[in-house]
């Protein structure tokens, strides 16, 4: 008990001078805009990794509805479909 009543003795004594009122003070203030401000570093950080995944998500279900039959460009479309197309005529065989 008689070492707590000291502690708050001399606390009482360091916050009786003004410089150390402000040193305090300014300290808190410090802190808290730290603390803050790494919250909402955390806060970001966690938005991005899940719009990251959204992202990938909407990108395999795309890659699942393409056709890419249709982007083949060492075929043609004669040997896709079995018909010969006549240029000059443009008659399909």
């Amino acid at each position: 008990m008689r070492n707590i009543n000291l502690l708050f003795s001399d606390v009482k004594n360091f916050m009786a001078n003004e410089v150390n009122r402000v040193f305090v003070l300014f300290m808190v203030i410090t802190l808290s805009i730290g603390l803050f401000l790494h919250w909402e570093i955390q806060n970001l950080k966690r938005f991005i990794v899940s719009s990251d995944t959204k992202l990938e998500e909407e990108i395999t279900k795309t890659r699942k509805r393409i056709d890419y039959r249709y982007f083949n460009t060492t075929r043609t479309l004669e040997d896709l479909h079995n018909v010969r197309i006549d240029t000059k005529n443009g008659d399909l065989k």
